[in-house]
């Protein structure tokens, strides 16, 4: 505690001293009925847990309803890449684009 709130704190407690008799039973009485009262729930679990669990319900029929559609792509050669895909077979793909980007096909043919 510095310098400053020791000050402060002095002068509350003057200023408290000052206080009629009244005045300070009042206080009491009402600090006693706050402090008996419940305290107020800040975070109840009835506030979140309905939407939560209504869209993890949601997410879990769409992706049952569009799980076929979603993981097989069409792929533009006939071919599939379902995420099953060898690595191989992947290697050999990007090996052929490759070479196809590397060739002048335009020089072959004229």
């Amino acid at each position: 505690m510095n310098e400053q709130e020791r000050r402060w704190q002095d002068t509350l407690r003057s200023l408290e001293a000052d206080v009629d008799p009244i005045t300070a039973r009042r206080l009491t009485d009402i600090r006693r009925t706050v402090l008996a009262a419940p305290a107020p729930r800040r975070f109840g679990h009835g506030s979140w847990l309905p939407p939560v669990v209504g869209m993890a319900i949601a997410a879990a029929l769409s992706f049952w309803a569009l799980g076929p559609h979603v993981l097989v792509t069409p792929d533009p050669m006939g071919g599939s890449t379902q995420p099953g895909m060898d690595a191989a077979e992947l290697y050999d793909q990007l090996d052929f684009y490759s070479w196809l980007a590397d060739t002048d096909l335009d020089a072959t043919k004229g």
